[in-house]
């Protein structure tokens, strides 16, 4: 006999009373929504760009004040090419809330090294960060710029906001694959799976779309010059003033 997941559903029948309202991992299928892009503003450029082949599930990301134990992340990797530096200024992600109306109160940004095809170390995080809705892209904008060095790097966006009443966050998956697949994690264990990073699929179930809707927007320019250390020069030995000799 399959297993029921009681907090996917509205009424306990056994009992004939609501059933609690828990966080759920997606929302659901839904429909492919039709994007109006936003246009950098000059000098900034599009730095890289996977806004497009939208799927039509959002996967939650999200940090839950009031149900600490069902914050969630989501993160997917881009490259940096040799040769160049990155000065990250913008993060939009498309998303839709579900299992409530929202709005999110605002946004973490986190920026990891690439492991072995998963996030590694943290290179640099931004937390409360203020965004714009743009009809379902989520414009986040970074109060202190991320500067990157060439490199593979994955990027995790983050709603912050409250469970009840507002709901969740999720961010759209992407039906093309770039680099490695998305990877999710639930550290303190609310959904039950995944407490450290893994490929989305293998945490939250299989799907045709395995990376996530986002674009980077700053500036581009060569890798800083090192900058050389000045070597120490010994300090000069005093020698003796000889004695005239007899």
């Amino acid at each position: 006999m399959p297993v029921i997941d009681q907090s996917l559903l509205s009424q306990d029948s056994r009992e004939n009373v609501p059933a609690p309202r828990l966080p759920k991992a997606s929302s659901g299928p839904g429909v492919r929504p039709i994007l109006i892009k936003p246009i950098p503003k000059f000098p900034e450029v599009i730095l890289y760009d996977q806004l497009d082949n939208p799927g039509t599930i959002s996967w939650v990301s999200q940090e839950f004040p009031d149900m600490p134990d069902f914050t969630a992340f989501l993160a997917d990797d881009f490259v940096v090419p040799g040769g160049q530096s990155w000065q990250v200024t913008e993060v939009h992600a498309q998303g839709a809330y579900f299992n409530g109306p929202g709005p999110a109160n605002n946004f973490n940004v986190f920026f990891y090294q690439d492991s072995g095809g998963l996030p590694g170390t943290n290179v640099s995080t931004r937390t409360a960060q203020p965004y714009v809705d743009s009809g379902g892209v989520f414009e986040v904008f970074l109060t202190v710029p991320v500067t990157l060095a060439p490199g593979t790097y994955w990027v995790s966006v983050q709603a912050h906001m409250i469970f009840d009443p507002n709901g969740q966050w999720g961010w759209t998956e992407r039906t093309v694959q770039a680099n490695s697949p998305a990877a999710w994690q639930n550290p303190a264990g609310g959904f039950g799976v995944c407490p450290t990073w893994d490929v989305r699929t293998t945490c939250l179930g299989a799907s045709a779309a395995t990376d996530q809707m986002f674009r980077l927007i700053g500036t581009a320019g060569p890798p800083p010059t090192p900058t050389a250390t000045p070597r120490s020069r010994p300090t000069p030995r005093t020698l003796p003033t000889p004695l005239p000799r007899p």
